[in-house]
């Protein structure tokens, strides 16, 4: 059985798109890690919301105390009170901060390129079922 050409364009467009939108990720993600500043910081507690916990760090630029409260919230929580963790922090912008942590630097990339695979392989399983 032959399938329809509007099912190749469907899977193969949502496949390139969400293919291309983790590539763009990665891109701007390595571009920042190479631009920002790498620092320390200190995890001085965790936010709970609804069951969910998310880091608020506190670190030093250029003399002053500053803090950063992640967007990124997980269960358990990633951090520990107390826990030392890289910052990546914009130099033009010392509160454009991020953790160097697979949540915050991979995670979006991971789901969006895995999907962007998963409709890629049913693109080819169909096409190779269609064949026989």
């Amino acid at each position: 059985m032959k399938l329809p050409r509007v099912f190749y364009i469907a899977f193969g467009g949502v496949s390139a798109l969400l293919l291309s939108i983790a590539a763009v990720i990665f891109y701007f993600d390595q571009k920042a890690s190479n631009q920002y500043t790498h620092i320390e910081g200190v995890v001085v507690r965790n936010q709970f919301v609804s069951g969910m916990a998310r880091p608020i760090i506190t670190y030093s630029w250029e003399g002053k105390e500053l803090t950063y409260i992640s967007t990124t919230y997980t269960n358990p929580p990633a951090f520990e009170r107390g826990e030392k963790v890289e910052l990546f922090v914009n130099p033009n912008d010392p509160e454009d901060v991020w953790i160097n942590s697979f949540t915050e630097r991979w995670l979006a990339m991971t789901i969006v390129g895995g999907i962007g695979i998963v409709f890629l392989g049913f693109l080819a399983l169909f096409h190779y079922l269609s064949q026989k």
